[in-house]
């Protein structure tokens, strides 16, 4: 028969059932905890095996045994799930699911964690509440050593139920069961009491709701609610005086954590949420608002409009200004230009019908001189052309004076093959008028 006077160890190398034991984990008020390997289903678990004071009561077993078995019918990804429960050689031990990580209250020797971080597990252990409150159990032992964090940062409660079978032992930082008697049995850890507890009253889920208030004010502060003080002070505080608030101990936290966390350690547990799905509702609200200030805000429609119609408005204010300032340099260098470099036919300054007219005259003129060449004149058929020009020049009102033709000194009714009046010469040469701007 394996030993069950407190030689655990030699049970390393042993076997229960079908579960190799490969090495030890951990031990608490309850009995040790094992590593162990399923030979079943290939997987490792972990093994609580009770100690042997919890043996020797027949009646301790029976209440163990029905824990395990209301605890075998959680199934949540916030809590440690039951596999087994059995006895062998008058050895009573339960098989759980093997978690790797680390216990919160390892993680918390560091300090206190992020706000962020303290919503999303402190979410976690709400929703986990949820679940097994739903099923009737209460774990009346919430606390840091009894979260174990994963390494892909999920929450997992563990050793539900199983502090109803913890024995005396010491004052402060321990499991204490000083009554286990009947259903409102005193028990748990004394830091993490809620004053129902402490006075021997009825118990139920805001019990678990007050523990978690105090696991929520450790991971924010870095410390426990209520500082290390002998057994009969630290009740005293527990049941009477508020601990100090959080931030005041951590001023990066936000109003709204302080007034969740406080919600929960009420003295009455009518003050208290009165269930952990309140106490996850705000969670996740708080949650959702943080993350809300995190992002940027909108841009309404009408103020992404105004800002695309204003970008436009600057780039052809650029536009615009960048095409005066080539005009101005532009006009700049042809004033500077000597004279005689400005190129025939559209001279700075003269207006375009005055242009086009010594344009259409240089061109008659070279056409009128191949023609006296050849012996005929042969323009005739542009003399509409010319009454047209003469026509619309004493119309615009221009100051038309006889002067020397600007054709070659043609007059105009030459220049389009009509002979002058004043010259009526085949080559129609003479004195003729022309307008002046």
């Amino acid at each position: 028969m394996l030993d069950q006077a407190g030689r655990r160890d030699v049970l390393v190398g042993q076997t229960l059932g079908h579960y190799d034991i490969t090495g030890k984990v951990g031990a608490g008020g309850m009995g040790d905890v094992y590593r162990a390997h399923d030979r079943h289903l290939d997987r490792e678990v972990a093994i609580k095996v009770l100690s042997s004071c919890t043996l020797a009561d027949e009646a301790s077993r029976k209440r163990f045994h029905k824990e395990a078995h209301a605890l075998s019918k959680l199934n949540h990804p916030n809590i440690a799930t039951i596999y087994d429960f059995n006895t062998q050689d008058g050895l009573d031990f339960l098989v759980m699911e093997y978690i790797l990580g680390v216990t919160l209250n390892d993680r918390l020797a560091k300090g206190a964690l992020p706000e962020k971080q303290v919503i999303s597990l402190g979410t976690q252990l709400a929703e986990g509440l949820i679940a097994a409150h739903e099923h009737g159990v209460i774990h009346r032992d919430l606390k840091p050593a009894n979260l174990r964090l994963t390494n892909d940062a999920r929450l997992k409660i563990l050793d539900f139920g199983l502090a109803q079978l913890r024995l005396p032992a010491t004052a402060s930082a321990v499991t204490e069961t000083l009554n286990d008697t009947n259903t409102n049995a005193v028990v748990g850890t004394l830091p993490y009491m809620a004053p129902e507890q402490l006075l021997g009253e009825a118990v139920d889920a805001r019990t678990d709701i007050h523990a978690a208030g105090l696991v929520l004010y450790e991971m924010a502060t870095g410390r426990r609610a209520f500082a290390e003080l002998p057994s009969g002070q630290l009740i005293g505080a527990i049941v009477r005086h508020p601990p100090i608030p959080p931030r005041q101990l951590n001023h990066k936290l936000s109003a709204e954590l302080e007034r969740i966390i406080e919600k929960c350690l009420e003295k009455d547990p009518e003050n208290r949420y009165q269930s952990a799905k309140e106490l996850a509702v705000d969670l996740r609200r708080l949650a959702y608002e943080s993350q809300s200030q995190e992002r940027p805000a909108p841009v309404p429609a009408q103020a992404m409009l105004f800002t695309f119609h204003a970008s436009w408005r600057v780039r052809l204010a650029v536009l615009a200004l960048t095409l005066l300032a080539l005009a101005l340099l532009g006009a700049r260098a042809l004033r500077k230009r000597p004279a005689g470099s400005v190129a025939r036919g559209f001279a700075p300054g003269q207006s375009f019908r005055r242009s086009f007219t010594r344009v259409f005259c240089r061109w008659h003129d070279r056409r009128t001189d191949h023609a006296i060449g050849q012996g005929h004149t042969g323009t005739r058929d542009l003399a509409p052309v010319g009454d047209a020009i003469q026509r619309h020049e004493h119309s615009s009102g221009r100051d038309c004076s006889e002067t020397e033709g600007r054709c070659g000194g043609r007059g105009i009714g030459a220049a389009v093959g009509k002979p002058d009046k004043g010259n009526s010469s085949t080559g129609g040469r003479g004195r003729g008028k022309t307008c002046v701007e």
